[in-house]
């Protein structure tokens, strides 16, 4: 791959325009609710912009279109997940959060079952967007190896600092302003690769039937993603979070509907140009390299350092609504209001990624599904304690644990090979609801009274 100085250049212009965006005319947050909600002023356009960003990450983009090249056309059954599943999100909880009025679902906790079940669901979400972030770190650091001779460990950390200061001060405001302008950023980039691809030579070779694409991406497989996404992104902190910040409850409901369908149709671009890089006869190596080589066999000088500087902001976009979203996480984990101490927080989260994805990160889309099990394993004590009055803390208690062990001991005995997560989708996900209902009924609670103290059965 040719990187040229103009490329270089321009990629480098492009990220200090961004860093700018982020900051411009931003004060430093003077409390939580201005760092984390942007004191609950986004309108419909900036919400949608902002959700789809979150989204949509460089991890899942490579993954998905190198299963366009690999797969073929079957492979945009895999985008589905997300449309289906923030559409289930758009049902049950996206209007919730907003009339509920905190800042992520684990504040619901308190309110619900208190502090002990608060700080433990804070805990595992907290865990699970440090895999989740480490593997955007690494994915981008892979990205931007192709081009410069650098160590993926130095590429890490210089990434990591860049993104930190497009939020350092202003939080989800600057998070927003920076979804706004890589969301038209990433669609001039997909609809210019599309343009250089279609118009390339075809050379001789035989595309991916369906039948063929089949047997290398189980419908089985796709299933059991679709059932993890549906039961995790009702928890996603960065979704809870961007939704309290809207202005009104239906404005929430709405973005989240809109935001479901863009996202399949980014995913679905990104998978087509891959797929038609694979009819002109294009022989690639490796899969994890599909979408850079796509990048630079369709883009010309300029328009290459184009492309990567907006590769780096879909990437930062998502890392930086995930810090943000584990900043909201912190006061519950330690019981300490942090409400003056947001820029120290969002640098240690950003450290915790950065170490992850130094030591921790070999396969992306792997990890990235691992990340969900503690995330999936909550959903009992959320829809169970927004939809069934009898909830109580023992089932609570004994969903997640299930969920937790469950899904582990699925992925030891099973593995990558054996699609584990199947049995996860259709054993372990049943089980969690199961076990929280029974338990529950078997050991009921008090209710919470104003002060939280438990003044009475539930029968």
């Amino acid at each position: 791959m040719i990187f040229s100085k103009v490329d270089f250049i321009i990629c480098i212009a492009f990220l200090a325009v961004l860093i700018l965006v982020g900051n411009w005319q931003n004060y430093s947050a003077k409390n939580a609710k201005q760092f984390l909600v942007s004191e609950q002023k986004t309108g419909y356009f900036a919400l949608t912009a902002t959700l789809v960003m979150t989204t949509i990450n460089t991890g899942l983009l490579l993954s998905f279109s190198s299963l366009g090249y690999c797969v073929g056309l079957w492979s945009l059954s895999l985008p589905l997940i997300f449309l289906l599943g923030l559409m289930f999100y758009t049902l049950t909880v996206a209007k919730y959060w907003r009339h509920y009025d905190q800042m992520t679902a684990a504040h619901y906790f308190v309110d619900r079952f208190g502090k002990k079940i608060a700080g433990l669901s804070a805990t595992i979400l907290f865990i699970a967007m440090i895999g989740f972030s480490a593997v955007y770190i690494k994915s981008l650091a892979l990205i931007f190896k192709s081009i410069c001779n650098i160590p993926i460990d130095i590429l890490s950390i210089i990434i990591t600092i860049t993104v930190l200061l497009i939020v350092f001060r202003g939080g989800l405001k600057s998070v927003i302003r920076t979804d706004i302008l890589s969301l038209f950023g990433m669609l001039l980039l997909l609809f210019a690769m599309a343009y250089g691809i279609y118009f390339m030579p075809v050379n001789n070779y035989s595309p991916v039937s369906l039948s063929v694409g089949v047997s290398l991406l189980s419908p089985a497989y796709v299933f059991s993603l679709f059932i993890l996404t549906v039961f995790s992104y009702i928890l996603s902190p960065s979704y809870s979070q961007k939704l309290v910040a809207a202005k009104t409850p239906l404005i929430a409901k709405r973005a989240v509907f809109l935001a479901a369908i863009l996202i399949y149709i980014i995913y679905a671009i990104g998978i087509a140009i891959c797929y038609m890089l694979k009819l002109k006869g294009i022989s690639i190596y490796s899969s994890d390299t599909v979408f850079p080589e796509a990048m630079a066999l369709s883009l010309s000088t300029g328009w290459l350092g184009l492309g990567y500087g907006i590769l780096f902001s879909i990437g930062a976009t998502t890392l930086t609504s995930a810090w943000t979203g584990m900043v909201s996480l912190l006061p519950l984990m330690f019981n300490v209001n942090f409400s003056h101490r947001t820029s120290s927080m969002i640098c240690f989260c950003a450290g915790s990624s950065l170490v992850i994805a130094v030591y921790g990160i070999d396969s992306l889309l792997e990890k990235i599904i691992l990340a969900n099990i503690p995330i999936v394993a909550l959903s009992f004590a959320l829809l169970g304690g927004i939809y069934w009055e009898k909830t109580s803390n023992a089932g609570v208690s004994i969903s997640i644990v299930n969920g937790c062990i469950g899904a582990g001991l699925c992925y030891w005995y099973f593995g990558e090979k054996l699609m584990y997560t199947w049995y996860w989708a259709v054993y372990v996900v049943p089980l969690i609801f199961l076990s929280g209902i029974l338990g529950s009924i078997l050991f009921p609670d008090k209710e919470f009274n104003e002060n939280n103290d438990r003044i009475k059965l539930i029968v």
